[in-house]
């Protein structure tokens, strides 16, 4: 990680402004040794003028949100299935299903909208965590 670290400050040497000197006896380097960063950043914006070579990083959890009537509730299994019109299908173990429907009413014909924690090209068949049911 340092090697390679280091290499980027001297690809990029006359790019970085470095504000502290090391006024050190012996052999050094005398260019940035660190990269600052705005206290703002959140890590999804551009840098502008911060971005020499910084690779962009996005922190935010990718979601897909559907929003589709309930065809049936299975309260009868474990975990409980809610199927949606759209084709969605929702497990959940009793708790889950409980506090979900003290809130929105799970019942057929109602319509809500599901946040899953998943991106948006994915297209496996693995099962997505639920981020919130509204």
């Amino acid at each position: 990680m340092e090697n390679g670290f280091r290499r980027f400050l001297e690809e990029y040497e006359g790019r970085i402004q470095n504000p502290f000197s090391q006024n050190t006896t012996g052999t050094h380097n005398d260019f940035a040794t660190a990269k600052f960063l705005p206290t703002t950043w959140t890590g999804s914006e551009d840098l502008g003028a911060y971005s020499y070579g910084v690779p962009g990083i996005d922190l935010e959890i990718p979601g897909v949100v559907r929003k589709s009537k309930i065809r049936s509730v299975e309260k009868s299994k474990d975990p409980i299935k809610v199927s949606l019109m759209d084709g969605t299908v929702l497990y959940m173990t009793l708790d889950e299903f409980n506090k979900v429907d003290s809130r929105t009413k799970l019942s057929p014909g109602r319509e809500i909208r599901v946040t899953f924690q998943r991106r948006e090209d994915d297209g496996s068949p693995d099962t997505s965590k639920i981020v919130s049911i509204d």
